[in-house]
């Protein structure tokens, strides 16, 4: 979890698109870590966008109540289209 925190955090680029397409599920740390990037990012005033996520981190997301807070795309296109400027992708 360090390391995706570490990878995430570091550099300076103004947009980062988290791939969650090959997750299945994630547990509380991990979505404590997702709720870390979306404050950080705010308090930076960087972009981010989560992609791909399954129906079950999706129906994680809603039962957390930050489904309306997360910024979600269905895939790593959208979000591109969406977020305008360079990207890192994590």
């Amino acid at each position: 979890m360090l390391d995706f925190q570490s990878l995430v955090h570091e550099g300076d680029a103004h947009t980062t698109i988290i791939d969650l397409s090959d997750v299945p599920y994630i547990d509380s740390a991990a979505l404590g870590s997702l709720i870390g990037v979306h404050v950080s990012s705010q308090r930076l005033n960087r972009q981010y966008a989560l992609v791909g996520a399954s129906e079950r981190v999706r129906a994680l997301f809603a039962m957390c109540a930050v489904d309306n807070i997360l910024v979600t795309y269905p895939t790593l296109e959208q979000a591109q289209r969406a977020l305008v400027g360079s990207t890192t992708s994590a």
